[in-house]
């Protein structure tokens, strides 16, 4: 097990002296038409947060969340979520805007189990699965893992949601001139969309800060004004 602060730091940096461009390839067969609410295992989008906290609740945690000058202590009921950390300083939480509730159901005490099933996607590990909300609805769940369970994440989708429908390219350069490629995926269905981000960890790091591989699933009419598209850096 190990060892997690509530507040996650997701390492988006380029390299020292690297760089990276990014194209689009040929659309591909295009995905369902289905319009029904895309889904995360117990998750669909537009819930309520208060539905989202019943289904997730798994009794009072003890959460440690790093502020200025040094780490704080709380007792919150599961799911951890932002509302719940009201007046509990936390520099990490400025970028959500006004209206916005973040949700980190695997949060059970100090320590995290990688196996535990909030954390967990197709059988592989994530570092991290995050839940939005904005006036009460869930308009993004951002899931960021390591490089190795990319391909388990890709299949997964593909499993439930068919092919993609759009795909781009990142050609990274590190600071050694070392070239290689990361591909994201795309799923378009109107306002929803499900998007993977392969990130730099296929190719060699040598002066490279590696970034997680990344999915973001989302329904754009729900999120607050100007919500990134790719993850949070909380």
């Amino acid at each position: 097990m190990r060892k997690k602060s509530f507040l996650y730091i997701a390492i988006l940096a380029t390299a020292l002296g690297g760089n990276f461009q990014s194209y689009a390839l040929s659309a591909q067969t295009s995905a369902s038409g289905n319009t029904q609410p895309l889904q995360f295992k117990f998750a669909r989008l537009g819930m309520s947060l208060e539905e989202f906290k019943r289904a997730t609740a798994r009794g009072d945690v003890t959460v440690s969340v790093p502020g200025r000058f040094a780490t704080h202590y709380k007792k919150v009921p599961s799911p951890v979520c932002t509302d719940n950390l009201v007046g509990f300083a936390v520099d990490g939480f400025a970028n959500l805007q006004e209206g916005s509730v973040m949700c980190d159901p695997s949060v059970t005490g100090d320590r995290i189990n990688p196996e535990d099933e909030y954390l967990t996607i197709g059988g592989s590990s994530a570092d991290q699965i995050h839940y939005f909300f904005y006036q009460g609805k869930l308009y993004s769940i951002e899931i960021l893992a390591n490089h190795y369970a990319f391909g388990t994440i890709l299949d997964a989708f593909e499993t439930k949601y068919g092919p993609d429908n759009r795909r781009t390219i990142d050609v990274f350069q590190n600071g050694l001139g070392g070239r290689w490629r990361g591909t994201n995926y795309f799923w378009d269905r109107g306002t929803q969309s499900i998007s993977v981000f392969e990130g730099n960890g296929g190719g060699p790091l040598n002066n490279f800060i590696p970034q997680p591989s990344t999915a973001v699933i989302k329904d754009s009419s729900l999120a607050p004004p100007e919500a990134p598209t790719k993850p949070s850096n909380i």
